[in-house]
């Protein structure tokens, strides 16, 4: 329960949940970031309230990695969508450039075979995408 508390504090005053990969993490939050890992690598064995305790926080995922390639799938689909048109590497606008990016590198890990068949099916489904 402490880690719980200790996780819970730290998103109240960070407004986001610990990670491992950033430069300045604290050992505090690596640990905490360590832990919540586990939590979500064992989520069928945890206990109904554990479960509770932790889907009661703030934008708590139990997959972050895939719902943020979903996210970032719906945005492509919705600039599509809003314009007619695939979104361009070289545009004004910083969101478009982040879509395109993202379209591009969904293109790379395809040719080095390294895109998971379940994002390639989701990908070969969606109008408008095209794999170059």
């Amino acid at each position: 329960m402490a880690n719980f508390e200790a996780l819970a504090e730290f998103v109240a005053n960070h407004s986001r949940f610990p990670a491992s990969a950033r430069k300045h993490s604290s050992e505090h939050e690596l640990r905490l970031a360590a832990w919540l890992r586990e939590q979500r690598r064992h989520q069928l064995r945890l206990s109904p309230s554990k479960v509770a305790l932790l889907e009661a926080l703030d934008d708590f995922e139990w997959s972050p990695h895939e719902d943020a390639w979903d996210r970032q799938l719906q945005r492509w689909i919705d600039f599509v969508q809003e314009n007619n048109r695939e979104p361009m590497y070289a545009a004004v606008e910083e969101s478009e450039t982040r879509t395109a990016a993202w379209a591009i590198r969904q293109r790379y890990l395809r040719r080095l075979d390294r895109l998971p068949k379940h994002r390639l099916d989701r990908l070969a489904e969606t109008p408008g995408w095209h794999w170059l």
